[in-house]
């Protein structure tokens, strides 16, 4: 159960959540390429893929010099509910 509200809590701030939905836009990506996108520190992205792919929300993999990064199926569907859940929110806003 701590393990839950933990990943809820993870979930809940915003460069997880871009992150994953920045997996979910583009399929597979790689590290630098998401702090770019999501314009974050590199620190501050290898913390957040670590933490996502220890819940097996991602998985990594070496090319190279690059770690390509890639949704998990659990993870595909976590990212589908965090983008449902922002259209919602957007369209409450649109309303108002």
């Amino acid at each position: 159960m701590r393990e839950d509200i933990s990943l809820t809590g993870f979930l809940t701030k915003e460069i997880p959540c871009k992150a994953l939905l920045h997996l979910y836009d583009k399929g597979e990506s790689f590290s630098q390429r998401m702090v770019r996108d999501i314009d974050t520190t590199y620190a501050h992205t290898v913390k957040t893929v670590n933490r996502l792919e220890s819940r097996d929300l991602l998985r990594s993999r070496k090319e190279g010099r690059k770690r390509m990064l890639e949704l998990t199926e659990k993870g595909e569907k976590v990212a589908e509910a965090v983008e449902n859940l922002f259209d919602v929110v957007d369209d409450v806003g649109e309303n108002r």
